[in-house]
């Protein structure tokens, strides 16, 4: 048995050296792609039926980096997370609802001999709505309305209790209190692992690589 143990040792330096080498890669790389995501700006474009797509790139963070960039600066995240066993994603986003024109014609004017034509204007301001509006004796028309939303989005796994089944859930919540979402569908792709990614495999060439160099 001890004289495999050279090749052991030689083995899991090979492994360890491997490892440092690929999670400095990937470090560098994460940086980067954090770096241009940061630096990014919404872009749009249409669908072939004409939908209009927002997008953006996505931040690549750890669990620690997670919590102080987003969850902890965040009072709807960081509350929304606490329920959760693992966060795999979290999302922000905001939302305008702009309508330039609605017009309501009456069934019948409204008759005030007293007034004969007339036309009434104002506006309403609040935290989550704006709205101009005008009155005659035919019609209402609203112009514009406007509102608007911050929305934000934890996809993770959840447990009842401690050692309870995980279950993949995702929880959105909007700023606005008169923006109700009705209807969530998600899903996840699982990606397997190669049979040349999984650690069994680099161990045993990792062991034949020091049984060779010790050779």
């Amino acid at each position: 048995m001890k004289r495999y143990i050279p090749y052991i040792v030689i083995a899991a330096l090979i492994l360890v050296i491997w490892h440092q080498c690929e999670r400095n890669t990937d470090n560098e790389s994460r940086y980067n792609a954090n770096v241009e995501a940061l630096t990014d700006s919404v872009r749009y474009h249409k669908l072939k039926n004409g939908n209009v797509v927002a997008e953006k790139k996505a931040l690549l963070l750890t669990n620690k980096e997670l919590k102080e960039v987003l969850l902890e600066k965040d009072e709807n995240l960081r509350l929304m997370a606490k329920e959760y066993a693992k966060i795999k994603s979290a999302y922000t986003f905001k939302s305008e609802i702009k309508i330039p024109e609605l017009k309501f014609a009456f069934d019948e004017p409204i008759v005030l001999d007293s007034l004969g034509r007339f036309e009434r204007t104002g506006a309403k301001f609040t935290d989550w709505y704006s709205l101009g509006y005008k009155v005659t004796n035919d019609s209402l028309t609203i112009e514009p309305f406007y509102t608007w939303t911050e929305t934000k989005l934890v996809t993770g796994t959840k447990r009842k209790w401690f050692l309870g089944k995980e279950t993949l859930t995702t929880s959105i919540v909007n700023t606005n209190p008169f923006i109700e979402v009705t209807e969530i569908t998600g899903a996840e792709v699982v990606i397997k692992k190669q049979w040349y990614e999984k650690w069994y495999v680099w161990a045993a060439v990792g062991a034949a690589g020091g049984y060779f160099i010790a050779k």
